[in-house]
């Protein structure tokens, strides 16, 4: 065995009775770096979960890339974009490019009201089809069932709606079919206007030949905790949306991509960042195809990433990764410090011993090769605890959600926790290594020590 670290083991868990004076400091260390550790594991997982969160729900309401006319955008305008053929084509091909999940789906918006006896709201319609990818709203899914905007109008298959599968999905189909009435709002709306589901409800649409009703039944609740959407949008049949806006079965008010980058490339999950530069590198793609002229279309399109529609969202995400650094900061030098305090006691209380050792021969950098063992054994002892501690409340907290927050100001309802064993197993990692390498510093004290001197201390 090692001599160095057979002394530290002594030093460390041998003589308990007689570490008067180190005993606390030792314990205090232990605490420091179990507190300091589990404050960082914690921030990561509530940071990680909390930016994926945002993010999922972002996503899941309009895309990880948008496609819309661009003249539309340009002034502020429902324009009609036109789902060409050769548009078709190029966002399948890059589909086929690089083998993840994307799927993609027009929609087709239009204001109106929705009206009850007591009360009424302004609201954006989206029209949905069959082809779109629902599993976000089968997620925040709070009563009912999505309704199936089916546009074969099967509504005998209403009730076995279920989330979008790729490989079952159909095909876009252009052909003129009769839209179903089935709605799906959001618990805002529901709360404000008092409607359940199966309840009946007149939407009414004002354009330049008057104003026009329709009636709507409430078939399903979701609830996403995004205000600026649940307050304002619900979902509708593309092909209402199409003959309110007067558009024809080729036309749209845009195309959703989305795809699942997180959970599919190579088989292993990414960060955030990850997500928003791969869709950076499919809006650039498409964009190099689709403002080409196409010889079938009479507007160019506009490619827009999630990040680019919302930069402000986005732009605050990114300052949540200052803080986790100033954080993960901090608390290693809580830690450092603790540990130095600890290993400067102990070198004080073992002055005797070290003499000692230096009298019998023992060179300084052996001796400091001693206490730098020690240092390692109670950094590790408070690193376990700390890992027990931080991943023991994060679980708790993941699967009861236990601690609360106030979803108008947090987008969620509770504190959202995401696990990366690999990025906790390199915190730690760092974290030994950085806290072993300062404590080199405290350990300088050993060769000012002399033997002679160490051996009458008291």
């Amino acid at each position: 065995m090692n001599l160095e670290y057979f002394i530290a083991r002594k030093i460390c868990f041998g003589d308990t009775e007689k570490r008067r004076i180190s005993g606390p400091a030792i314990k205090i260390a232990t605490i420091g770096v179990a507190i300091g550790i589990a404050v960082m594991i914690m921030t990561i997982c509530v940071i990680i979960g909390f930016k994926g969160s945002i993010n999922d729900k972002i996503t899941g309401l309009v895309g990880n890339i948008q496609i819309q006319s661009f003249s539309g955008i340009q002034y502020g305008v429902n324009t009609a974009m036109e789902i060409t053929d050769t548009l078709t084509e190029r966002l399948e091909e890059e589909n086929k490019r690089d083998g993840y999940a994307m799927t993609y789906s027009p929609y087709c918006n239009v204001q109106g009201i929705l009206k009850t006896d007591d009360d009424f709201l302004g609201i954006t319609f989206k029209g949905i089809g069959e082809d779109y990818d629902t599993t976000f709203l089968h997620k925040n899914l709070v009563a009912g069932e999505i309704p199936n905007f089916n546009t074969n109008n099967d509504n005998d298959n209403r009730k076995t709606a279920k989330p979008y599968n790729r490989t079952t999905a159909k095909p876009y189909n252009r052909t003129t079919v009769q839209p179903n009435n089935g709605i799906l709002i959001s618990q805002s709306i529901a709360d404000v206007l008092n409607l359940k589901c199966n309840d009946k409800v007149f939407a009414y649409f004002i354009d330049e030949n008057g104003v026009r009703a329709r009636r709507f039944t409430v078939e399903g609740v979701y609830q996403t905790n995004m205000s600026q959407y649940d307050n304002s949008l619900v979902f509708i049949d593309i092909q209402t949306a199409r003959r309110l806006n007067k558009f024809s079965d080729t036309q749209c008010s845009g195309i959703e991509i989305r795809f699942n980058i997180r959970s599919t490339v190579n088989g292993q999950r990414t960060t955030v960042n990850s997500e928003q530069a791969t869709a950076d590198r499919i809006r650039d793609r498409i964009n190099s195809l689709t403002f080409s002229s196409d010889r079938n279309s009479t507007d160019s399109y506009s490619v827009r990433t999630v990040q680019d529609i919302f930069p402000g969202i986005f732009a605050w995400l990114e300052l949540l990764d200052v803080n986790v650094w100033i954080i993960l900061i901090l608390m290693v030098c809580v830690s450092a410090f603790t540990m130095t305090s600890g290993v400067l006691i102990i070198i004080l209380e073992k002055t005797k011993m070290i003499g000692m050792l230096k009298a019998l021969g023992q060179r300084n950098a052996s001796i400091r090769k001693v206490f730098l063992w020690f240092a390692t054994f109670i950094i590790c002892k408070g690193m376990i605890i700390g890992n027990i501690i931080g991943i023991g409340i994060c679980l708790l907290q993941k699967y009861t959600h236990f601690i609360h927050l106030d979803p108008t100001d947090y987008y969620v309802s509770s504190v959202p926790i995401a696990i990366d064993w690999g990025i906790l197993l390199l915190l730690n990692i760092a974290v030994i290594l950085f806290v072993v390498i300062v404590e080199i510093i405290p350990t300088l004290l050993i060769s000012h020590i002399r033997p002679s001197n160490s051996m009458r201390y008291e």
